[in-house]
């Protein structure tokens, strides 16, 4: 974790906390998650704000014996009412001046959006031992989202050939290997994805040196949203956008350990210091919303108007389509995308998978390669990494030696290049390929 983020900001939601119940309220929900903590005190703030009230005169009202929680109940539902209805910014203590939210909010919000003021309100009474009943919204299971088109893999192509070093990176963990945006970099930018997290990266006398394609991938329990630790992989293709802009940044003269960052902030623009909130200054970590803003912005440039969320739904459905075609099993594809049920499968018996276990679900993913659109990566047979071509070649020449050793005749010639690539891996003085 970087230890240049304060924990601190001066954010105007935050001036709720002054409150000792509030901060109370949003220390315990800290406890599982700060994301979602900052999220309801910012919520309850905007409710507050709206309503022209305080938290404070909430709860009281809400205590008072003579219908004071049906008070409040009617008054939040009028609330959710209105927000499903056009209406002003400022009505939820937005600013009018904004066009994007005077165009959201001119159609009404959809009932998973209003969802959140009940949500946080029924939250704060039950710290506070009062339970609010049902407020109505609507049918939370509809979105805006439904009819979002999936990229296909030529659209996705022409992403990534817009995107930049770091962008081609941020594009490829998340569509070629399932990681949520907030895996590369939390939401304060306290904590993201490490070198430490590729097992088979090493970054040791200034060269980085990767042993394995496809590259496993480990999302640590802390960067996980279900908080369970799983792997995925990440495809020869963007294996080589990994090499080519850790590359970069050594060459810009950063020292790289295990603790470095995968994705951070650009240099050329000091943005680790400038251009980001004083909580953030410091940091080597970009927070998720400078993550899926470099998504959205290159998927613009493309002319997609898509959320950046579009490219893990990318890889779940190609992954889906190698499902269909029996090259992936379904618990490895649920695994690689984070759902829990696959993960608690997998770790029933093991804290630890085993090395064959690994090695397997590598080569699963590899079969799935061709449905992500990307170039094949190098057989992971024997760890010798040999291509398609050459394993197709060393499966001709083992069927010729079966052969002629039942005829009890001669043996079989081995092409000099696969001679040299196999005893390069066999020779410990050589290295392996």
């Amino acid at each position: 974790m970087s230890e240049g983020v304060e924990t601190e900001s001066t954010a105007p939601w935050r001036r709720v906390l002054e409150d000792p119940e509030v901060r109370a309220w949003h220390e315990k929900l800290a406890m599982r998650s700060t994301l979602t903590s900052d999220e309801y005190v910012r919520v309850l703030d905007r409710y507050c704000t709206a309503v022209k009230t305080t938290p404070a005169a909430i709860v009281a009202r809400a205590k008072d014996q003579d219908g004071g929680r049906r008070a409040v109940e009617r008054d939040l539902q009028a609330f959710a009412i209105g927000m499903r209805k056009p209406h002003k910014p400022s009505s939820h203590a937005e600013d009018d001046k904004d066009p994007e939210a005077v165009r959201r909010c001119s159609r009404g919000h959809m009932p998973g959006y209003v969802n959140r003021f009940p949500k946080v309100l029924r939250s704060y009474l039950d710290h506070h031992d009062v339970v609010l009943r049902k407020i109505f919204v609507g049918d939370t299971d509809s979105t805006l989202v439904e009819d979002e088109p999936l990229l296909t893999p030529d659209q996705l192509r022409d992403v990534v050939t817009a995107a930049s070093p770091r962008g081609r990176l941020i594009i490829a963990l998340v569509a070629w290997s399932g990681l949520r945006p907030e895996v590369l970099g939390n939401h304060d930018a306290s904590d993201g994805l490490t070198i430490g997290d590729l097992p088979d990266i090493d970054v040791a006398n200034h060269k980085v040196t990767i042993s394995h394609r496809p590259m496993q991938v480990v999302v640590r329990r802390e960067l996980s949203k279900i908080r369970k630790r799983y792997f995925s992989f990440l495809c020869a293709e963007g294996v080589e956008y990994l090499g080519e802009y850790l590359e970069r940044r050594q060459a810009n003269g950063e020292e790289l350990s295990k603790d470095s960052p995968i994705v951070r902030p650009d240099y050329n623009r000091g943005y680790d210091r400038r251009g980001r909130p004083e909580p953030m200054r410091g940091s080597g970590f970009l927070e998720t919303a400078a993550i899926t803003s470099e998504i959205r912005v290159t998927l613009r440039r493309r002319g997609l108007q898509v959320r950046p969320y579009a490219l893990r739904n990318y890889f779940v459905s190609r992954l889906e389509s190698a499902l269909r075609d029996g090259e992936i099993s379904v618990h490895d594809k649920l695994f690689f995308e984070g759902r829990k049920t696959a993960i608690d499968m997998r770790y029933s018996h093991h804290k630890q998978l085993p090395p064959e276990t690994i090695e397997e679900m590598r080569n699963e993913y590899a079969k799935a390669e061709p449905y992500l659109g990307v170039k094949r990566s190098p057989s992971t047979v024997g760890e010798w990494n040999l291509t398609p071509t050459e394993i197709e070649v060393l499966k001709g020449l083992l069927a010729q030696h079966v052969a002629l050793g039942a005829r009890g005749q001669g043996h079989v010639r081995i092409p000099q290049a696969l001679g040299e690539r196999l005893e390069s891996t066999l020779d410990p003085d050589a290295g392996r390929s």
